[in-house]
């Protein structure tokens, strides 16, 4: 058998360029939702490709910008607020090669904390916005849902300050959602209806939390999301792709 040859079909794993198929009506729905600045939920079963649509999503736009981050096994709300932190930074300078923002921050990422502490008030506002969240990730005592809180304002606060749109992906959002409860959604429900700069795509394999997220009357985001359901991919469509790999 000749080594490195191009394999057929990749299973397991989120799909890309030729090994994607069909989902055109669902990521151009999507795309209408994150144009218009609307919140969505994305949902369907495991293996649907929902985080396949989510990736091809990601590289069509450019206006907003895209956000993308895996919430699944997140073990804290740190963790988490650490890598939408880092996810948030990344997209914008990815998406505006915005010089004197990255020399900024590469400026101060090695610096001890309390050289940065000492410096913040001489930063620009969105770098010191950025190591004041750093700085409160790595304090032990710190209130962790006000450490959230700061971290999705992040994306809106350098928003507004570089005249930017952000949409922000959350990627099995019930691995989160279901373990801190309640009082978080309703928390996130208040800095999201706040938001200006912001939208938010919710995408969920775990049926009973995606459908309760969306249509239980109790739920803080109650007829708040736009809806989109991802099914089993059309016959028709997965013979003619069989057919021609």
């Amino acid at each position: 058998m000749q080594k490195n040859m191009l394999l057929p079909f990749k299973v397991g794993k989120p799909v890309e360029d030729e090994y994607f198929i069909d989902r055109e009506k669902e990521i151009k729905e999507l795309i209408k939702h994150i144009k218009s600045m609307s919140n969505t939920c994305l949902r369907g079963m495991r293996r649907m490709g929902k985080t396949s649509i989510l990736f091809k999503t990601v590289k069509e736009i450019d206006d907003p910008i895209p956000i993308y981050t895996n919430c699944y096994g997140v073990p804290d709300k740190k963790r988490f607020a650490s890598l939408l932190l880092d996810s948030t930074r990344d997209a914008y300078i990815d998406h505006t090669g915005d010089g004197k923002y990255t020399s900024a921050i590469k400026k101060y990422v090695k610096k001890s904390v309390d050289h940065i502490t000492y410096q913040l008030t001489d930063m620009d506002v969105n770098v010191g916005k950025y190591f004041k969240i750093r700085i409160g990730i790595k304090q032990k005592d710190i209130d962790q849902d006000i450490l959230l809180e700061d971290t999705f304002n992040y994306a809106e606060r350098l928003g507004e300050n570089k005249g930017k749109k952000f949409v922000i992906m959350l990627d099995e959002f019930q691995d989160i959602g279901s373990r801190w409860g309640d009082d978080f959604l309703k928390r996130l429900r208040s800095i999201v209806e706040k938001q200006k700069n912001v939208c938010y795509v919710f995408c969920g394999s775990s049926i009973t939390f995606m459908n309760s997220l969306v249509e239980n009357t109790k739920s803080p985001f109650y007829r708040q999301l736009r809806n989109i359901m991802i099914g089993s991919l059309p016959d028709e469509e997965v013979k003619y792709f069989v057919r021609n790999r």
